[in-house]
Formats: structure tokens, C-alpha cells, sequence
């Protein structure tokens, strides 16, 4: 079919990254073998390196990229626990939102955190548009994701039509 749209979704291993997700999205003009890319797993420390990475973008017919908040573990090496997160999830929000046709931000809570219902929905005030999780992080959260504590996160979540990843 002509018309016809394919989606495909690519697990990449990166050297700085344990893995990033692409959606492939195509063919995008009719020419047979053209994509647009949707990036869905980025962390940035500093707007600084934003102008290169969106030269990368440019040169590899990737249309957007998902941001997300990181604690400092995620960030820094050698880095241990769950905090930090506040200046990154900051700072991709000032990205997004000084480049929104590249970048959507994803900020992250600490799930221990009484207020992370209250941080979240701040996040989202200043431009964020969806909720970053770490699962499978055992540094980060001594508590399954499908905790009670958790709960109060995922209705709100559900019920604001906020995405999750």
C-alpha cells in the first residue's frame, strides 16, 4: 500500500547509554527508505551541549527527542542513590522549552518523595509533558514500581493524560 505507515521500534546499545529506543516512523515523504526518527530516551547535563546534539538530529533525520530528568547517579559516575534530580529535571525543561519542535522533557520524582505528586504537577506547570521512571534500577529504589506508595503517582498520571516512561 502506498499510504501505508510502518512502525518499527529499534533497541540500540550505545557507549554512554544502556540503551536508547528510536521510533521509525516512515516512509515519511514517498521516497522509499526515508524516516523520521523519534528519540525517546535522552539525558542532557547542560543546555550547552544542546547545539551539537541537534546537529546529530539534523544529520540522522531525527524530528524529536524525548528528554528526561535524571538523578545525579544517572549523570555522573560513580554516583549512588536518588537525588539530584531537580537541577536535570530543570534543566531539560528549559531545553524543551527554549526548542519544543525538538524536544519534549520528561521530568522524574523520587517515588519515596511525600511531595512527588506536588513536584510532578510543578514539572508540569514549567513544561514538562510526561513522568520519567526508573525502573530496574536497584541503586535507585529499594521498592518494586507497583508499590502503594507509588499509586498515587500512576492516578494522577492516568487521570491528566500524562505519559509514563
Amino acid at each position: 500500500m502506498k499510504n501505508r505507515i510502518s512502525l518499527r521500534i529499534y533497541l540500540l546499545l550505545m557507549s554512554s547509554l544502556p540503551f536508547l529506543i528510536v521510533f521509525m516512523l516512515g516512509p515519511s515523504s514517498g521516497r522509499p527508505g526515508e524516516f523520521r526518527i523519534i528519540n525517546a530516551h535522552e539525558h542532557f547535563q547542560s543546555i550547552t551541549s544542546v547545539p551539537k546534539f541537534l546537529e546529530a538530529m539534523r544529520r540522522n533525520s531525527i524530528v524529536k527527542t524525548v528528554i528526561v530528568g535524571s538523578p545525579e547517579a544517572t549523570i555522573l559516575s560513580g554516583r549512588k542513590g536518588f537525588y539530584g534530580e531537580e537541577k536535570y529535571n530543570l534543566e531539560v525543561i528549559k531545553i524543551a522549552n527554549k526548542y519544543p519542535e525538538e524536544f519534549i522533557a520528561f521530568p522524574t520524582v523520587n517515588v519515596h518523595d511525600p511531595q512527588k505528586v506536588e513536584k510532578l504537577k510543578g514539572y508540569l506547570k514549567k513544561g514538562g509533558r510526561g513522568l520519567k521512571l526508573y525502573s530496574g534500577h536497584t541503586f535507585f529504589y529499594d521498592m518494586p514500581l507497583d508499590d502503594p506508595q507509588v499509586l498515587p503517582l500512576y492516578e494522577f498520571c492516568e487521570k491528566n493524560d500524562v505519559p509514563i516512561l
